[in-house]
């Protein structure tokens, strides 16, 4: 199944409500000058001013996006950052509370869409990619940050060990080759990828959305995705 069914809801409800919760903790994005200046220059207000910033936390990221120019939607988890961006932003952004795995917004509604420390949070990469690409228009872009993979025997990890936090909070804290395979799988190229300390101290990825016919999927991703591309779900 590519989603989960009710049981699988049901037995597991306390740990989401609890994810939830941790989750929705007042956050504050962190936007270095290098980061806006590779933000614009990548995601040009030219051609990609729709833009959809998944995890706002508080909405001092979104509205510093605003302040850039971009047209934007923010999407926050719990009552405290709703509230907090609501008051912040004013009318000057759309604030959203919803799951990003679940996104209801119509087919091709953004022209790009901004992470900062969020992918990683995801418990369903696969299906949360899925529906960036029905979200994004073709050629649209996603900007995302995450935190660093340490190897096993990467020294730091003797430091810090658990940096790569592969928990509850960080439940898909993959390698990066795997990340890649899930970008290209689900229908995105990589146009920039890797560590750069000139950016901040993390992983960075520029990634591109295909058409649909230049997409390689199993013929039934492809189904599933034809049916959400069309109707707006997954029936």
């Amino acid at each position: 199944m590519l989603l989960p069914s009710m049981r699988f809801a049901e037995k597991w409800a306390s740990y989401i409500e609890e994810l939830q919760e941790v989750e929705a903790g007042l956050l504050s994005g962190i936007m270095t000058a290098d980061a806006l200046r590779f933000l614009t220059l990548h995601l040009p207000l030219s051609t990609h001013k729709r833009l959809l910033n998944i995890g706002a936390g508080d909405g001092t990221e979104a509205l510093c996006l605003h302040q850039l120019g971009y047209d934007v939607t923010a999407i926050v988890l719990g009552e405290k950052n709703e509230k907090h961006a609501r008051t912040l932003c004013g009318d000057k952004v759309r604030i959203v509370v919803c799951d990003m795995h679940d996104l209801d917004f119509p087919v091709g509604s953004f022209d790009s869409v901004y992470m900062n420390q969020t992918f990683e949070h995801s418990f369903a990469p696969f299906i949360f990619l899925l529906e960036l690409f029905a979200v994004l228009r073709e050629g649209g872009r996603i900007w995302m940050s995450m935190p660093k993979f340490l190897e096993w025997d990467d020294p730091l990890a003797a430091v810090a060990p658990d940096i790569n936090l592969i928990g509850p909070h960080h439940p898909n804290m993959l390698c990066p080759n795997l990340f890649r395979q899930y970008f290209a799988k689900t229908g995105f190229n990589i146009l920039y990828g890797g560590e750069d300390k000139n950016i901040n101290r993390d992983n960075n990825y520029l990634l591109e959305r295909q058409s649909l016919e230049d997409v390689n999927l199993r013929k039934e991703v492809r189904r599933a995705l034809k049916r959400r591309l069309h109707t707006g779900g997954y029936e």
